[in-house]
C-alpha cells in the first residue's frame, strides 16, 4: 500500500473538514479551470476567537466587500479587549492582491501582567525563497497556519524555530493545490498562478533533466561493458552500472551488444547518474548530517502537519482564525496515522543526522517521476530517454495532470479530500511515491539554501528560558503544577550535531514547548529551545510524538491540549488522539502522566493591531492601517509609524519615513522582508501609547510571460514562411511593477552537443497607466519582414546557419531589473515545414557488413508547392560527426516515399548505440525549410538476427585506422549470439569457425581457426590491400543471417630480403634487395642500412646493395636492419644465419731447415687457411704454440723446441679446424 501520500493527504483534510459550512457559503463549487466568482457582500475572513470568560466580548473581525476600482476593500472591526489574533496574511479577489493582518503589542496574562511582544535579538536568517513571486505567499500563509493551530504568536518565534513545520506545510499546500486541479475544486486567483509557475517549474526542470540523462544515455550505450557511473557526492548511495557481471558482459559475449529493449537499465538509472555528475545543492551535500538532521525534523513535522490538519483551508476565502475540531482530525487521521510509514518517519526525524532520509535524495531532486511515468510504459528504456528529450519542452501537461482531469470529475469534496481514486482507473501521476518523495524533496531544495547553494540552517539562537514564567502553561500532576518533566528520548536519537541523546526536560514559555536535550555521551543537558514537536517513547516503550493542539469543538471556547500520535499503538483510536493528558516514559524508566494548566492572554481595551494591505510585490504602493480598537477611538491622540526593512538575518537595513495617519500609503521599491510597528499616543490624562507590528514581504517581481492561462495571448515559437524559414519569438511580458527592463537571451540553435548559438536582447517593460501597477512589453507587430516591437533593442528573429541544428525547442533565459530570472523553452511547430513519421527514430546495423538501413520515413510539405524534392546535403557533415567513421547519412526516395538512411561498413570497435540529430529539408535548398531534426539512433550490433556469428574484435571503423606498418593488426576472432526475446541464456558454439584472408583480390587462405584466439596471419610478410573475414559453419546450431564478418584493411612492410652470393676463399658475399612494398634501389635513399654479425653493434652496411664478411669457420649470423625515416617511420630487421665448412686440406708449413740447437726458439710459419681458422703447432708430439690465422689465412710465429728433447729428427706438426686440415714437417734437433 503507499501510505506515504495518503498520510499527508490527512493534513489537507482535517482543517477544511472543519470549515466546510463557511467554505460553502463563501466559494460556491466552480470548474477547475475557473477562478472563484467574486464573494458575496460583505464576507468575514478573520475573526478572534472566544476567551474562556463567562461574558464573551465581541471578536475582531475582518471582513472583505466587493472590489472596487482593481481593490478590495477590508474593513477590520476592533473592539478591544478581545483574544489576540495570529499574524497572518490572506489573498483578496483581485490579481496579486494581499491583506495581512499583525498583532497587537498589548496583550495581558490572566493575573494582568503585561506579556510583551517579543522579537529574536541575535537575528537570523530567512528560509530559502520559492521560485519565482507566485508561490511565495504560501511560506506567510503557512507562518499564520502554524501559529494558529499550535495556539502560539505568529512572530518571530515562528520564524525562527517552526522550520520544520514550515517546510511541512509548503509541502502539503503545494500537494493540495496540485490535487485541487486534478479532481476539479474550487482555485483561487493566487492558487492557480502557484500551479501554472509550479508547472513552468517541473517543464523547465525536466528539459534540463532529460538532456543530462541523453548524456549519460550515450556514454553508457557506445559501450555498455565498460562505462564507469559517476562518481556519487559523499553520503549518496552508488548506482551501479547493472550490465557488469551479466552473461552480456562476459568475455565471449562482450561485443553482442544489449537491444534497446534487453539489458538497458531503467530511464531512472540515467537520471540518478546524471544527478550525480550535475548536483543540485541537496544532492552535493547528502552527507552533510545537519542537512540530514533538518530534513529528518520536516519529515518528523509531516507527521503533526498531518495529525493537526493544518495545511488546505487557506486557500477557501477564509482565514485561519476557525480552531480545528479534535473530533474532526482524529477521525480523518486514524486510518493514515497508524501505517507503518509514521512510525518510518518518526525514526527519521529524531536520527536523521546518522541515518539520513536517503529516499529523497536518491529519487527525484530533479524531478522527472512525471516525465518518466509519461512514457510509453512497454517502451525500451533508451527509446523513453530518446523521446523525452525529444519532447520534454512541448509537455503541456508536466505534473500529468491535465490529462486526468476528465477521469476525477465529479468526485466529491470528501473524495478530494480522502485522495479517493476514480473506479477502475490508474492512480494519476502525482499520487505515486516518486512523485510524493520528489516534491518534498525540492521543496527541501529551495528552503534549506539559497540561490548559491549555501546551507540555510535552521536557527537555534536567540531565545531561551531556564524556567516557566508564572502564567506560562505549566505540566501538572494531579492538577498540581509542576516546573517540567523529564521524557525518555527514543533509541537512536541524536541533536543536530549528530551527538547521542538519551532524556529529554521539557517546559512551556508562551505557549510553546522548550525541550533541552540531554546527551548520553557526556550527560550534559543543553540549553531549553523552542519546538512544536517532540518524537519520544510512550507509556508501551514505543516512539510516538507529542504537539499542541488549539482546537474547538461546537460552540465552546477554543483550549488546548495534547496532539498524540502513537502509530506503534495496539488500539486504533489511540493511534492519533487529542487528549487533555499526556502519558510518557520517564528518565530512568517507569512512566508518568500530566495534564496542562494552560493560559489564555488577552488583548487591552485600547489597542492597535495593524495591518497592511495591497500587492506585496516590490515597487508597488501598499496601505497600512492601524486599525485602532473602539474604546481608543474615543481618545484623543496621535498616530506613528515606524517602517523598517529588515535585512535576511532580521538586521535592520532601512527605516523608511511614513506619515503620521491612521492609514498611510507608501510605494516599497526593494524587496525583502518588512515590519511596520503602528503606535497610537493618548494625550490624556493618562498619557500611554499602544502599539502593534505587522510583518510582510515585498517579493522581487518576476516577468509573467503571456499565456492562455492569465492574458489573452500565447508566447510561443512562430515559424514563418514569410521569413525565409526563419523562427520568431513572439514573447510578450508582462510584470506588476510601474516599469522594468528585462535582459532576454535566447538560444536559437543547439546540435546537442554543446554547440549552442544564442542572441541576447534587451527589452523595456513600460507602464501600462492602469489602476494595478503593471508594466508591459507590448504586442509584436507583424507586417511581411521582420516583426517590431519599440520596446525590443532588435527583432527577435532568427535564421538558422546551415551548418547548425536545432533542438525541438528554443531556450528564453529573462533576468529583469531585480535580478529575479525566468527561464522557460518553446517548442518549435510549423505546418508548412516537411516532417518525420516519428521524431525517435530507430535502426540496426550489424557490425562488419556493408548495408544500408532505412532510419525513417520523411515527408514533403504538401503546402509547399514550389518543389516536393526533399535534401540532406547542407547536413551531411553535421550528422557524419555524430556517427562512427565510414557510416554516411544518405536520402532515397523510394515507391513515391522519402527515407533517410545510414549506408557503410561499421565495424566492431564501433559496436554501440549512436544517438545523432537527423536534420533534412524541402528545397529548394537553402531556404531553410526543414523541421526540428528527429533525435535518432542507431546501434551497430555483432549481429542482428537470431544465431551464433564469428566477428573480429579490435577491427576499428575508421578505415585509415585500418592502414597498418609493418606489422599485422592484433584482431580477435570472437563468437557472439543474438538471442530471442525473452531469452537470457547464452550458449557455447560447437561448429566450426572459418577465417579467410585475401590480398590484392587474391586468396591466401581459407581455413579453420579458434574462438577467442588471434586471426591467424600469415609467417610471410605480405603487403597490399586485404580482406579478413571469419564466419561460421555449422550443421546443428543456428547462424546469424547476417553473413560474414569482413573487414578490409592494408598492410604495408618495410621488407628487406638477404640473399649469399658467390664470394672467394677469404670472403662471403651478400645482396640486399629492399621493398616497401615496391623495390628500393642501392643507395636506398630514406632509409637507414645497418648490419650486426654475430651479435656485435649495429653498423652502416650494404652502401652499394652487397656487403662482404670474412669466412670464418663456424655457425653465423647476420642481423640487418631497415629503418624507414620520418613522417613514414618504420623498421624492419631480419636475421640471415650462415656457415663457413672447414673441409681436409693440406696446409702450407715452412719451419728451419738447418740442426737447431734443443731450448731455443725458432720461427715457424704456415697459409692455406681460413680468415681467423684456429691452428695447433706440435713439435714432436710435444704442443708448442696455438694461434689463430690472419685474415690472409697465414701466420708467421716463434716456438720454443722443448729443452729436454735430445738429438735427433722431430716432426712439426700444423693442425688446423680440424684434424683433417693440416701440414707436416721435420725438424733436425741437437743438445
Amino acid at each position: 500500500m503507499k501510505t506515504w501520500p495518503k498520510l499527508r493527504a490527512a493534513g489537507i483534510c482535517v482543517l477544511t473538514t472543519a470549515v466546510t459550512v463557511t467554505v460553502t457559503q463563501v466559494l460556491p463549487r466552480t470548474p477547475a479551470q475557473a477562478d472563484p466568482p467574486p464573494p458575496a457582500n460583505p464576507i468575514t475572513v478573520i475573526t478572534s476567537p472566544p476567551l474562556n470568560v463567562p461574558v464573551q466580548p465581541p471578536p475582531l473581525i475582518v471582513q472583505k466587500h466587493d472590489p472596487i476600482a482593481g481593490a478590495t476593500p477590508i474593513v477590520v472591526d476592533n473592539p478591544g479587549g478581545t483574544s489576540p489574533t495570529a499574524q497572518e496574511c490572506i489573498p483578496l479577489d483581485t490579481k496579486n492582491e494581499i491583506f495581512c493582518l499583525g498583532e497587537s503589542g498589548d496583550a495581558l496574562y490572566p493575573s494582568g501582567v503585561f506579556l510583551p511582544p517579543f522579537k529574536v535579538t541575535n537575528g537570523f536568517t530567512a528560509p530559502g525563497d520559492l521560485p519565482g513571486d507566485k508561490m511565495d505567499w504560501i511560506i506567510s500563509e503557512a507562518y499564520a497556519a502554524t501559529a494558529d493551530a499550535h495556539g502560539v504568536a505568529n512572530d518571530d518565534l515562528i520564524k525562527a524555530y517552526a522550520r520544520p513545520e514550515i517546510r511541512a506545510y509548503v509541502n502539503s499546500r503545494l500537494d493540495d493545490i496540485i490535487n485541487k486541479k486534478l479532481y476539479g475544486q474550487p482555485m483561487t486567483t493566487q492558487e492557480n498562478q502557484a500551479y501554472l509557475a509550479l508547472e513552468d517549474h517541473f517543464r523547465t526542470s525536466q528539459v534540463k533533466a532529460a538532456k543530462a540523462a541523453l548524456y549519460e544515455y550515450d556514454l553508457w550505450s557506445s559501450s555498455p561493458c565498460t562505462y564507469v557511473p559517476p562518481t556519487p557526492p559523499p553520503g549518496m548511495p552508488f548506482v551501479a552500472n547493472p550490465v557488469i557481471g551479466t552473461a552480456g558482459c562476459s568475455q565471449a559475449n562482450k561485443y553482442d551488444l544489449f537491444r534497446l529493449t534487453k539489458g538497458t537499465p531503467p530511464a531512472e538509472t540515467f537520471d540518478k547518474w546524471a544527478s550525480y555528475r550535475h548536483p543540485s545543492a541537496l544532492v552535493a551535500n547528502a552527507n552533510d548530517p545537519r542537512i540530514r538532521y533538518m530534513i529528518g525534523k520536516t519529515r518528523e513535522a509531516i507527521v503533526a502537519v498531518g495529525a493537526l490538519g493544518i495545511a488546505g483551508a487557506l486557500g477557501v476565502g477564509v482565514g485561519i482564525g476557525v480552531a480545528v475540531s479534535a473530533t474532526v482530525a482524529a477521525a480523518t487521521a486514524a486510518a493514515s496515522l497508524g501505517e507503518a510509514t509514521v512510525a518510518s518517519a518518526l525514526t527519521l526525524g529524531s536520527t536523521a543526522a546518522a541515518a539520513g532520509p536517503a529516499i529523497i535524495f536518491a529519487i527525484a531532486i530533479i524531478i522527472i517521476a512525471v516525465a518518466i511515468s509519461q512514457m510509453d510504459a512497454d517502451a525500451a528504456p533508451g527509446e523513453q530517454i530518446r523521446d523525452r528529450a525529444a519532447r520534454a519542452a512541448s509537455n503541456t501537461d508536466p505534473l500529468g495532470v491535465r490529462g486526468r482531469i476528465a477521469d476525477y470529475a465529479g468526485m466529491t469534496l470528501q473524495q478530494f479530500l480522502n485522495r479517493q481514486e476514480p473506479v477502475g482507473k490508474d492512480p494519476a501521476i502525482v499520487h505515486n511515491e516518486a512523485f510524493t518523495d520528489g516534491l518534498e524533496a525540492q521543496v527541501a531544495e529551495w528552503m534549506l539554501f539559497d540561490q548559491g547553494g549555501d546551507r540555510l540552517d535552521d536557527p537555534v539562537l536567540g531565545y531561551t528560558v531556564t524556567e516557566s514564567a508564572p502564567d506560562d502553561i505549566h505540566f501538572a500532576v494531579n492538577g498540581n503544577s509542576v516546573p517540567r518533566v523529564d521524557v525518555k528520548a527514543p533509541p537512536g536519537a541524536l541533536d543536530r550535531d549528530a551527538h547521542p541523546v538519551s532524556d529529554y526536560r521539557v517546559l512551556f514559555s508562551r505557549n510553546w514547548p522548550m525541550v533541552a536535550e540531554r546527551r548520553s555521551d557526556t550527560g550534559a543537558w543543553s540549553p531549553y529551545r523552542a519546538r512544536l514537536a517532540l518524537t519520544y517513547v510512550d507509556q508501551d516503550g514505543k516512539r510516538a510524538q507529542m504537539s499542541l493542539i488549539r482546537h474547538k469543538e461546537g460552540s465552546s471556547a477554543p483550549k488546548i491540549d495534547f496532539n498524540l500520535v502513537r502509530p506503534e499503538a495496539a488500539a486504533e483510536a489511540d493511534r492519533n488522539e487529542v487528549t487533555p493528558e499526556w502519558t510518557f516514559t520517564k528518565t530512568g524508566g517507569g512512566v508518568q502522566t500530566v495534564s496542562l494548566l494552560p493560559f489564555d492572554t488577552t488583548l487591552r481595551p485600547v489597542n492597535v493591531v495593524p495591518s497592511v494591505q495591497g500587492i506585496l510585490i516590490a515597487d508597488n504602493t501598499v496601505k497600512f492601517s492601524a486599525n485602532l480598537s473602539t474604546p481608543g477611538q474615543s481618545l484623543p491622540g496621535s498616530y506613528s509609524w515606524i517602517l523598517e526593512r529588515l535585512n535576511a538575518d532580521g538586521t535592520v537595513a532601512e527605516t523608511i519615513p511614513v506619515n503620521p495617519l491612521a492609514s498611510p500609503a507608501e510605494r516599497l521599491t526593494e524587496p525583502g522582508r518588512y515590519r511596520a510597528t503602528a503606535g497610537y499616543t493618548v494625550t490624556g490624562p493618562p498619557s500611554f501609547t499602544r502599539s502593534g507590528v505587522v510583518e510582510f514581504t515585498m517579493s522581487p517581481p518576476a516577468p509573467e510571460i503571456g499565456r492562455s492561462d492569465g492574458f489573452n495571448f500565447d508566447a510561443k515559437i512562430r515559424d514563418e514562411r514569410v521569413l525565409n524559414g526563419s523562427l520568431f519569438l513572439d514573447l510578450r511580458m508582462l510584470q506588476a511593477t510601474e516599469e522594468d527592463d528585462f535582459t532576454v537571451k535566447v538560444d536559437w540553435a543547439d546540435d546537442g552537443r554543446g554547440n549552442v548559438v544564442s542572441k541576447t536582447y534587451d527589452v523595456h517593460c513600460q507602464d501600462s497607466d492602469g489602476d494595478i501597477p503593471t508594466c508591459d512589453t507590448g504586442p509584436m507587430i507583424l507586417p511581411e519582414t521582420a516583426p517590431t516591437n519599440q520596446n525590443w533593442s532588435e527583432s527577435p528573429v532568427f535564421r538558422i546557419p546551415d551548418d547548425q541544428d536545432f533542438l525541438p525547442n528554443v531556450n528564453v533565459t529573462i533576468t529583469n531589473g531585480y535580478g529575479q530570472v525566468v527561464t522557460r523553452s518553446f517548442p518549435i511547430e510549423g505546418d508548412h515545414r516537411p516532417s518525420y513519421a516519428t521524431m525517435t527514430p530507430h535502426a540496426e546495423m550489424a557490425a562488419g557488413k556493408t548495408s544500408t538501413v532505412d532510419v525513417v520515413e520523411v515527408f514533403p510539405s504538401p503546402l509547399l508547392t514550389e518543389s516536393q524534392e526533399l535534401t540532406i546535403r547542407p547536413y551531411v557533415n553535421s550528422i557524419r560527426a555524430q556517427l562512427p567513421a565510414d557510416l554516411v547519412p544518405t536520402i532515397e526516395e523510394r515507391n513515391g516515399h522519402w527515407y533517410l538512411q545510414i549506408t557503410g561498413t561499421p565495424q566492431a570497435d564501433a559496436i554501440g548505440t549512436y544517438v545523432f540529430y537527423f536534420p533534412f529539408e524541402q528545397e529548394p535548398e537553402g531556404k531553410a525549410l526543414r523541421p526540428a531534426p528527429a533525435l535518432a539512433s542507431v546501434e551497430i550490433k555483432a549481429a542482428t538476427s537470431v544465431g551464433y556469428r564469428s566477428v573480429l574484435r579490435g577491427t576499428p571503423t575508421v578505415l585509415a585506422d585500418r592502414k597498418y606498418r609493418n606489422a599485422y593488426p592484433d584482431y580477435q576472432v570472437q563468437v557472439a549470439q543474438e538471442l530471442n526475446d525473452g531469452e537470457n541464456t547464452f550458449g557455447t558454439f560447437t561448429g566450426t569457425v572459418m577465417c579467410k584472408l585475401e590480398v590484392e583480390h587474391f586468396p591466401v587462405f581459407d581455413k579453420p581457426c579458434a574462438n577467442n584466439k588471434r586471426f591467424p596471419w600469415p609467417t610471410e610478410r605480405l603487403s597490399g590491400t586485404m580482406e579478413a573475414s571469419t564466419y561460421l559453419v555449422s550443421a546443428t546450431q543456428p547462424v546469424s543471417a547476417d553473413g560474414p564478418y569482413k573487414v578490409g584493411l592494408s598492410v604495408r612492410f618495410v621488407d628487406p630480403t638477404i640473399t649469399q652470393v658467390a664470394g672467394t676463399e677469404q670472403l662471403a658475399k651478400f645482396k640486399l634487395v629492399l621493398r616497401d612494398p615496391n623495390p628500393v634501389p642501392p643507395p636506398y635513399a630514406g632509409y637507414t642500412v645497418t648490419c650486426s654479425q654475430d651479435g656485435r653493434a649495429f653498423a652502416p652496411c650494404f652502401a652499394g646493395g652487397a656487403l662482404s664478411l670474412l669466412r670464418t669457420p663456424g655457425r653465423h649470423t647476420l642481423d640487418v636492419r631497415v629503418a624507414k625515416g620520418a613522417p613514414d617511420a618504420a623498421t624492419t630487421t631480419v636475421r640471415f644465419p650462415w656457415t663457413v665448412a672447414t673441409p681436409a686440406k693440406r696446409l702450407g708449413l715452412k719451419i728451419p731447415t738447418t740442426t737447431k740447437k734443443r731450448g731455443t726458439r725458432i720461427v715457424v710459419s704456415g697459409s692455406g687457411m681460413l680468415p681467423g681458422e684456429s691452428y695447433v703447432i706440435r713439435i714432436g708430439g710435444v704442443k708448442v704454440g696455438t694461434g689463430k690465422a690472419t685474415s690472409a689465412g697465414t701466420f708467421r710465429r716463434t716456438v720454443k723446441i722443448p729443452a729436454k728433447f735430445k738429438t735427433k729428427k722431430y716432426a712439426v706438426l700444423l693442425t688446423g679446424a680440424t684434424t683433417a686440415r693440416k701440414a707436416v714437417k721435420t725438424l733436425k734437433v741437437r743438445r
